[in-house]
């Protein structure tokens, strides 16, 4: 028994720490072809289907002014800031950039894409903390 939980946690550490140049960039890819301008009618939801965990956001597009339903797939880069996305909030996240825009009443978010050290607001998100009680 004492075999299989060594075992079973060294196959986890493996797995957690196998960032690769070529997997950041798949990830980075990822990024860079998301493309969205719109102000949220709700909090986004983490669901899963077809197989796989996404967000969804459901909001009013911007630039047709149509209600619009957008999953997002890439969902351990948005973990680290959807604590910051609520309702009536305008999301902006342009094709090629890789960085996604949080216009709140009276702030505006940049959530930056790096691999390594992704940023909000030029800092770390190593050091920024979701609010406890959050479990979105």
């Amino acid at each position: 028994m004492r075999y299989k939980i060594l075992f079973s946690m060294a196959i986890i550490s493996i797995l957690f720490s196998c960032k690769t140049e070529e997997s950041c960039k798949v990830e980075e890819n990822y990024v860079k072809e998301e493309n969205y301008h719109l102000v949220l009618s709700a909090k986004p939801e983490k669901t899963y289907g077809k197989g796989t965990w996404f967000y969804e956001l459901k909001g009013k597009n911007l630039d047709s002014n149509t209600d619009t339903i957008i999953h997002l797939d890439n969902y351990r880069w948005y973990d680290l800031f959807i604590f910051l996305w609520d309702k009536g909030d305008s999301l902006v996240k342009l094709k090629g950039s890789l960085i996604t825009e949080i216009h709140k009443k009276d702030i505006i978010y940049n959530i930056e894409w790096d691999c390594d050290d992704p940023k909000i607001n030029g800092v770390s998100s190593k050091l920024s903390k979701p609010p406890k009680g959050n479990n979105n």
